[in-house]
């Protein structure tokens, strides 16, 4: 069941969220990755971009290319670009518009997958806690590559979706409505055929909230929906008139399960 909801008006008061978790992005790990780069080259150095919980930024690279940032998030790169390849690491999520070159592809590089572009426009999803990296192709194609096996590889058309599992090294590739692109860059939450549980880690990101799941029937059922200024209380009320479970808030977090 699928439905839009906006709201004008702020949020009743009344209802606290205990801040149960904070997500923390160790960019030292990434900076390591990134300094085999500058050895033996001059004029070069490694850019560091960062945003806070509830920020999102744009950023124009040297080559042009344009990224958006989501809360919580880092991109490392060394610039200016040189070299055969256009390269980047990208903790969290972003949004890509990859400046065309033909002669020079763009790499971004996340725990364990390689994103291989040469023009396009995508939106990434890499948290280190989370068990599956997501790209969504807006324009252009995209190639996937697994970084422990490089022969297992996928190429994406404009409206594929593709999710990596980290683990088990495995991608799954499905058809969408990506509708609007990256429309958290407006504020906005925007769902389509996903499941609950990956809901819950947009919803605790953004709210800075923990959110357990104990029945894993109810983290599998699927939502199609956008919220825009509605308070975490609400879109779980909303959600709940959609597919029925119980949620209630406790000391450790919210907690959500069957009927």
């Amino acid at each position: 069941m699928g439905f839009t909801y906006h709201q004008d008006h702020k949020s009743p008061k009344g209802f606290n969220f205990k801040i149960a978790a904070t997500f923390l992005l160790i960019l030292s790990l990434g900076v390591i990755g990134l300094y085999y780069f500058i050895s033996n080259q001059n004029n070069l150095k490694i850019v560091e971009y960062k945003t806070g919980p509830d920020e999102v930024k744009e950023i124009v690279l040297s080559d042009g290319t344009k990224v958006w940032l989501n809360s919580s998030s880092a991109l490392l790169t060394v610039e200016p670009f040189k070299g055969d390849y256009r390269e980047a690491r990208l903790i969290g999520e972003g949004y890509f518009e990859v400046a065309h070159n033909p002669h020079k592809p763009f790499l971004v590089k996340t725990q364990g997958l390689t994103t291989k572009v040469l023009g396009t426009h995508f939106n990434l999803i890499s948290f280190p806690k989370e068990a599956e990296q997501e790209l969504s192709l807006y324009e252009g194609k995209v190639e996937l590559i697994d970084d422990n096996n490089t022969k297992n590889n996928v190429v994406l058309n404009p409206g594929e979706q593709a999710y990596f599992n980290k683990q088990r090294s495995q991608f799954l590739i499905k058809r969408t409505e990506l509708g609007q692109p990256a429309a958290w860059r407006e504020g906005i939450l925007s769902f389509y055929d996903e499941q609950l549980k990956h809901i819950i880690l947009t919803l605790e990101r953004r709210y800075k909230t923990r959110i357990i799941i104990k029945d894993e029937k109810i983290g599998n059922l699927r939502f199609t929906a956008n919220f825009e200024e509605e308070s975490l209380f609400k879109i779980l009320q909303l959600l709940n008139e959609a597919h029925e479970f119980v949620f209630y808030e406790t000391d450790n977090g919210i907690i959500i399960e069957s009927l």
